[in-house]
């Protein structure tokens, strides 16, 4: 059985630090390796990965297997490019080497973003991963703060947003509007976290470089669509400051927010996707039928939340009694539009299951 040992490092230390180009293939180039980068930066959790593949390599060596031990880096930008780069070198390693099997080895989750795209192609046999031991004398709070806070990573994701929210805060009090502060960083703060948690950075960025593909190709249709869903976004911003003046409670404040403000979110993902199946459609003839599917979704999404607002206008005692007209009317229609969604997406499943015609997608 041939197997191949994978070291991961996602963010390119090993070049950035020790100026190695990679892939780095085989047993002596990645102990050279290692070395090169404990000499850059002996605190670098890589130098353990490394260091770790070249044990694997070892075990696997002894039990009777043809091994191959190789490191592959993505970009200090962590995202598309990086991933991109991870492929491109997988893809080369795999040329040189063909295994049976896939051992991978990493410092944490982040690296191991790639196992889908490796597991794609070949079986992944194990996943390990190092975890790097302190001695408690030289362990503290302090210590480990100011190592982890001298890594761009943690830097762009701790002081950034905190940097942003003092700017706000210290420029709407020069205003003398600390009444809008709160709620500003409160918002930006929110944001932010969405964007992390649900990891749309790697969305955000593909986005941009649609747009920026999109206005060097002149898609005027695709671009007319984008501009025109920005408008109801920025009717929600109107609407964001002009609730933060009136309401004082947060409960009121996202009541009054989402009751005035759903139906325009909804309208401008709607124009966005609409506007997309156009332009598709006038460049190739073909019709993306998963843009009906999505905005029947999003339409679904519009009538559950109104339909939960109209409880919540109840409950929080905006209204004496529940309206349960109105609140079924939603319901219904919500679950009507899910049912049909759901529906639509089994058949475009199957139909893709059996080999049918399905429509591109750009």
């Amino acid at each position: 059985m041939k197997t191949l040992v994978l070291c991961v490092d996602r963010d390119d230390d090993l070049g950035v630090k020790a100026k190695i180009k990679s892939p780095v293939i085989g047993r002596k180039a990645n102990l050279k390796a290692a070395v090169a980068l404990g000499l850059a930066d002996p605190e670098d959790s890589d130098v353990n990965v490394l260091l770790m593949g070249l044990k694997k390599y070892q075990e696997y060596k002894d039990m009777g297997r043809e091994v191959e031990l190789a490191t592959i880096c993505g970009d200090k930008n962590v995202g598309i490019k990086s991933d991109a780069n991870l492929m491109s070198q997988f893809l080369e390693v795999v040329s040189r080497f063909t295994p049976d099997t896939v051992v991978l080895v990493s410092d944490g989750a982040e690296d191991e973003y790639v196992v889908p795209m490796i597991s794609a192609r070949y079986p992944v046999e194990h996943i390990s991963r190092v975890v790097v031991k302190q001695k408690e004398n030289i362990e503290s709070t302090i210590y480990i703060l100011m190592s982890a806070l001298k890594e761009p990573k943690v830097k762009n994701r701790l002081i950034t947003p905190l940097a942003v929210s003092l700017l706000l805060l210290g420029v709407l009090t020069l205003f003398n509007m600390v009444y809008l502060a709160y709620g500003a960083i409160l918002t930006f703060l929110g944001i932010y976290l969405i964007i992390w948690v649900f990891n749309l950075r790697d969305t955000l960025s593909r986005m941009a470089l649609e747009i920026r593909v999109t206005l060097r190709s002149r898609r005027y249709v695709f671009i007319t669509a984008t501009v025109l869903s920005m408008i109801p976004l920025l009717v929600v911003l109107y609407i964001g400051w002009d609730v933060v003046r009136q309401e004082t409670s947060i409960v009121l404040f996202l009541y009054h927010f989402f009751k005035r403000s759903v139906w325009y979110l909804i309208g401008a993902g709607i124009i966005y996707v609409l506007g997309n199946a156009l332009d598709v459609f006038l460049r190739t003839g073909k019709v993306l039928k998963s843009s009906l599917t999505l905005t029947m979704l999003l339409l679904t999404v519009g009538f559950f939340v109104s339909a939960f607002l109209t409880l919540s206008s109840y409950l929080i005692g905006q209204r004496g009694t529940l309206p349960t007209g109105e609140f079924s009317t939603y319901s219904l229609l919500g679950v009507l539009l899910a049912a049909t969604t759901l529906l639509m997406r089994g058949t475009y499943k199957e139909r893709m299951a059996t080999g049918g015609k399905v429509e591109a997608k750009e």
